[in-house]
Order: structure tokens, then sequence, then C-alpha cells
């Protein structure tokens, strides 16, 4: 973020951890590996409007073009060396393989 804020003084983002809910995440996290997760403000969330209506969820165009610029940012750091990612794609826990071999 902060080498985004240098270039695009406009740029704007929140920090906090998410108060409901859960993610895909949660899944790696339970086997000990270190996660991350972008989250979009969203109106209507589970299409629930203020009134109770039905309505379509809505994020804000900024908010997606901001968060769009995060992750692309993200995909330029070199903070896994290439060979531990790829190892750790294939890798299957042993508390993961057990749970696949029980029948």
């Amino acid at each position: 973020v902060k080498e985004i804020l240098q270039k695009d003084i406009k740029f704007a983002y929140q920090r906090q951890l998410m108060s409901a809910g859960g993610c895909e995440a949660s899944a790696f996290a339970i086997f000990g590996y270190s996660v991350t997760g972008l989250a979009l403000p969203l109106r209507n969330w589970h299409n629930g409007n203020e009134e109770g209506d039905v309505e379509p969820e809505e994020i804000s165009l900024l908010d997606f073009e901001n968060a769009y610029k995060i992750m692309t940012n993200l995909g330029k750091l070199d903070i896994v060396e290439m060979k531990d990612y790829f190892k750790n794609l294939v890798m299957i826990p042993e508390d993961a393989k057990k749970l696949l071999n029980e029948e």
C-alpha cells in the first residue's frame, strides 16, 4: 500500500479485521499456512436491504479499482522463493493425508 500511495495520492483503503463470516483462507490457516484476505464493503449483504427487502449486492467501483491496485502490486513483490511456493502447492500436510485415507 505504501508504494501505491507514493504514486497515487488519491488512493484510499481501510484496514479492519472481519467482523462476521469467513473466507476460503480459513481452510489453509488450519493447516498452518500464512494467509491474508482482501474484502470490499458490500451494500445489501446477502441481498437484504435496510428495509428487509431483497436487492442485488453492490460494491463501489472505486473500491474495486483500489482492490485491483493492491492485488496487482502484491503480485510484484518478491516475498517467496518460487521453488518453495510450488513445493507448498503440491505438498499435502500429514493431517490432511490422514483425512483423505479414512473411509
